[in-house]
Formats: structure tokens, C-alpha cells, sequence
């Protein structure tokens, strides 16, 4: 065994049975013997692969469901069942044959009604927690989380349970939840609507927006209403009509992060994740296309994206930008300089799909062309062939089929 801090690990399992002691403890008749037990096995867990398999080895997992739970002949304090909480995530956090152990239908469902019936606000994030530290691991397969989600979905009240949990205190539950909700979205166009129809819902992901919510929640929020948004126009317009919801889009397009440490790749996940946000709401409504283009940074902030490092990126801006194009609004794209980065998105490449870059770019570029006489000028100084190509690619699609992803 080890504990892991950081880049130390002092190894304390050479004795044999480290792990078999503090699970006898786990059944202590002593409340803060268990609790004492539930933390050292969680902090022994955390951040190491190789405690996390040797904790679940030993049988940890059932013992400590059974505290969370609070399943004993003997009931066992809050403080024991947050413990035990705590000791499932982490014993799951990063170890996919552990998490998916963990998040079995039937404790799923348990942990469900822990959510929905629990009498304490503190209850009921601990129960959250196990619930989501599966679909929180990074490791975990996509069948696996797919998995999971189809489980929640299924259960009674599943998806009433995580849209409350929007509303808790725990940025980690709520990225979770958002998490769970975007993907159940994305999966079926029923549950996409159910999730929509359930009072409150878009208002609380728009709220995961705002300042105060960390880079990464903001982006997993606004990927749920991506999925949410796409080719349901009755869930674009309550999406758009949500107070603050395409103002922070827009912010999200930037890539200043402020003091907030991120990553590279956080940067370009939060921006691509706004662009197709924004691209999804916007496809059948002129009044929305018209508040996206007009929103205070939204034009720069997309021409700077069609110069991103990230094609996944470049792709996501040039799609908005075909999106909202047209009358009056493809002279605002223009003058934020976006006809120079659409050509040159003509020449890229994006690896084995090459063409995807290409045609995004020429279909913003025509259906911008049909708003304004700037477009054709600017084009002809590139060559004629390019205006032929923009033409060709708009008489081939309509707006609301764009290749949005």
C-alpha cells in the first residue's frame, strides 16, 4: 500500500493486512472508530491507482455502501456516512473497474432516493457525490458511461434528482449533473425534452455560466445545452430567451482565463463547447441569430477562434458564423474581418477529414455573400474560383442541416 500527496508516495503496506484492519474497524461498535477507518481507507485511495485496487481487493466497496447506505444492524451517524461517501469517490476516482463496480443499477437507484428523500442537505451531496464520481473519472469507457446514464435516466424521478442537484452547493455535483444531463441529451431527442420540460432546468445550466463557476463548469454547462439545443427549436428559443445565457456564451469565445489557472486544452474544450452552444440556438430563428451576432465581442471573438490552434475549434466558430449570416448581420462579421480567416480555412486540411474545414468555411463565406456586396469584392481578390466554390456549397445546403456537431 501507499499514500499518495503529490509527487510523494510513502509506502505503508508492507505489513501484510493494512487494508484487512481498518475494514474489521469499519465494523466498529465506536462511531469515530468507523469514521477514522472510512477516512484513512478514502485518503489512502485518492490519487492512487494502486491503493484504490488493493482497497477494492480486500471487499472495501460493499462495506463501505453499506455505512453510505447506512444498512447495518447498528444505524451509523452522518459523520460515518459521509465518510464512507467520501471513501467511495475516492476509491473510484480514476480507476474505471472500480467505478463501474460502484455504479451498478441497483445502487444507482439507491443512491437516487438518498437524493430525493434525504432530510439534509449534507445527505444528500454525499450520495451525489458517489452517484457521479463514475461519470466524473476520466477513465471511464463511453459504454460504461453510457451505461450509467441510461441507468439514472430509467429510474424513477432519475432525471428530476439531477437537475435538483444543479441547485446544490458542490461545484463537483454540479458538473456531474450537467455532465449526466448533456450526455442524455445528446443520446435521445425524448430525454433532451423531458430534461427541458422540467421547471427550472435551463435556467440553473445558464446559472453554471456566470462568474464565480470555475472554466471547466462553465464549459460543461454549456455543452449540456448544446445537446439539448440541437434541432429542437421550441428548446433553442427557451435556451436563448434565458436571461444572461448568450451574453456568457460570448464571454466564453475568449480565451482569457483571468487568474484562474487552465489548461490548453480546458481553453479550447470551453471554447468550442460555447461556439457549438451558440451555433445550436441559433439555426431557425432570425430574432436569435440577430442576438448572437449583435452581442457585445461575439463577431471578434469568432474571428479570432477561426485562427485557433484547434481545428475543433476552427470548425465550431465558422459553423456560428454560417449560422447567423445574412441581411445586415453578415456586414457586422465582415467588418469584425471575417472573410480573410474563411479563406484561408478554404486551403486547410483537418487530417483524414480534409474536407470538413474547407466546406465549413466556404458555406459561411457564401451564406455571408447573400448579406452583404463586401463579401464578393473581398473574394475576387482571391480568385474567382472561390466565389464559385461559396455559391456551389450554399445551393447544396440549408442552414438549419449545417454540419454542426
Amino acid at each position: 500500500m501507499a499514500v499518495c500527496s503529490g509527487d510523494i508516495q510513502v509506502h505503508i503496506g508492507a505489513a501484510q493486512g493494512c487494508v484487512a484492519v481498518l475494514l474489521q474497524l469499519l465494523s466498529s461498535r465506536d462511531e469515530h472508530v468507523q469514521e477514522q477507518a472510512a477516512l484513512t481507507l478514502g485518503g489512502l485511495a485518492l490519487r492512487c491507482p494502486k491503493n484504490q485496487a488493493a482497497i477494492a481487493t480486500a471487499g472495501a466497496i460493499p462495506v463501505l455502501l453499506q455505512l453510505q447506505f447506512n444498512d447495518g444492524t447498528v444505524k451509523c451517524s452522518p459523520d460515518v456516512q459521509h465518510a464512507a461517501a467520501m471513501a467511495l469517490v475516492g476509491v473510484a476516482a480514476g480507476n474505471k473497474e472500480i467505478a463501474a463496480a460502484i455504479a451498478t443499477e441497483p445502487n444507482i437507484q439507491r443512491l437516487l432516493q438518498q437524493i430525493t428523500r434525504c432530510s439534509s442537505l449534507e445527505e444528500r451531496d454525499d450520495a451525489a457525490m458517489v452517484l457521479l464520481a463514475p461519470v466524473l473519472t476520466d477513465q471511464l469507457s463511453a459504454l460504461d458511461k453510457s451505461n450509467i446514464q441510461a441507468a439514472i435516466a430509467t429510474a424513477e424521478g432519475g432525471i428530476q434528482a439531477l437537475v435538483s442537484l444543479l441547485k446544490c452547493s458542490n461545484e463537483e455535483v454540479h458538473m456531474g449533473a450537467a455532465s449526466v444531463l448533456g450526455g442524455l441529451a445528446e443520446t435521445s431527442p425524448e430525454l433532451a425534452t423531458q430534461i427541458a420540460a422540467i421547471d427550472g432546468s435551463i435556467g440553473l445550466l445558464v446559472q453554471r455560466l456566470q462568474p464565480g463557476n470555475s472554466i471547466k463548469m462553465k464549459a460543461v454547462a454549456a455543452a449540456a445545452l448544446h445537446h439539448m439545443a440541437v434541432g429542437r427549436p421550441e428548446i433553442q428559443a427557451a435556451i436563448a430567451g434565458t436571461e444572461g445565457c448568450i451574453p456568457a456564451l460570448v464571454q466564453l469565445l475568449d480565451d482569457v482565463t483571468d487568474s484562474e489557472p487552465v489548461a490548453k486544452g480546458d481553453i479550447h474544450f470551453r471554447q468550442e463547447a460555447a461556439a457549438l452552444a451558440l451555433g445550436a440556438i441559433a439555426p431557425t430563428s432570425t430574432s436569435i441569430q440577430e442576438q448572437v451576432a449583435t452581442a457585445t465581442g461575439c463577431a471578434s471573438a469568432l474571428v479570432k477562434l477561426l485562427q485557433s490552434s484547434n481545428n475543433d475549434v476552427k470548425y465550431a466558430a465558422a459553423g456560428i458564423l454560417a449560422v447567423i449570416s445574412g441581411d445586415s448581420r453578415s456586414d457586422i462579421l465582415v467588418a469584425a474581418g471575417a472573410v480573410g480567416p474563411l479563406v484561408h480555412l478554404l486551403h486547410s486540411s483537418n487530417g483524414s477529414s480534409c474536407l470538413e474545414l474547407p466546406c465549413i468555411a466556404a458555406t459561411a463565406l457564401g451564406f455571408m455573400a447573400q448579406g452583404s456586396q463586401q463579401v464578393p469584392r473581398q473574394l475576387q481578390t482571391q480568385g474567382p474560383s472561390l466565389i464559385l466554390c461559396s455559391y456551389y456549397l450554399v445551393s447544396q445546403r440549408y442552414k438549419n442541416q449545417l454540419p454542426l456537431r
